[in-house]
């Protein structure tokens, strides 16, 4: 920002791929010049919000600069409004803009403000601190909801999909569960097969042990009885 201006008027844009540096002239509710002022980006992306700094032609310490039109205004805010300071710093964190130290004339603050931006149409001075931020509120582009038409023929496009995916599941499974059924029916008859022609085999090597063609087979004689 252009502080040798009379105003914010002028701001200087850096690129930060292609290392320049360029100019835009601003329109709206301009604020004046100041220094040891802080600025945030939005949590749209979509404005820039400045605080604080040393003044002289306004009370007001809080603008917002629209990115899209680089439009400055004032936005609405409520809540218990901080007195101004300078040199402070001011980061997001969640939903809030955190303020940090900084000199309010004199003695240096050591105190935090906490600044909820979550809505882009009212800004809130708050003492409490949520973590967990939430979706950003912007009642100028709300979507409308659903006419009871709409509801009802969603809804019987759900129970149709739920019933034909029962179905499609359930010819699913009963394929498988065939095929595995047929599958390990012909496994076992196989593994039948195989150990009958085993048996078969070990027994016609036991024969051809056993029995010689040509040779007589002699039996031992029987033990004599015992006096």
């Amino acid at each position: 920002m252009d502080s040798s201006a009379s105003s914010l008027i002028q701001v200087y844009i850096y690129d930060t791929v292609n290392d320049t540096w360029s100019t835009k002239r601003t329109s709206g509710i301009v604020p004046p010049k100041r220094i040891g002022a802080s600025a945030v980006l939005g949590l749209d992306g979509q404005r820039v919000i400045i605080y604080g700094g040393s003044i002289t032609e306004s009370v007001d310490s809080l603008y917002e600069l629209n990115l899209v039109n680089f439009e400055w205004r004032i936005p609405k805010i409520s809540g218990q409004t901080p007195a101004s300071r300078e040199y402070h710093r001011a980061n997001v964190i969640g939903n809030y803009m955190v303020i940090t130290f900084g000199m309010f004339y004199q003695p240096p603050e050591n105190d935090i403000l906490l600044l909820d931006i979550s809505n882009v149409n009212e800004y809130i001075w708050t003492n409490e601190f949520n973590p967990f931020p939430s979706s950003i509120v912007n009642t100028s582009a709300s979507v409308p909801s659903d006419s009871p038409s709409q509801s009802a023929t969603s809804h019987n496009s759900n129970i149709v999909g739920i019933i034909i995916g029962s179905l499609v599941a359930g010819a699913l499974l009963s394929f498988v569960g065939s095929y595995l059924y047929r599958w390990n029916k012909n496994r076992n008859n196989k593994n039948e097969s195989n150990l009958n022609n085993n048996q078969a085999t070990n027994n016609n090597q036991a024969e051809r042990i056993n029995y010689y063609p040509g040779q007589e087979i002699i039996r031992p004689p029987a033990p004599a009885p015992v006096q």
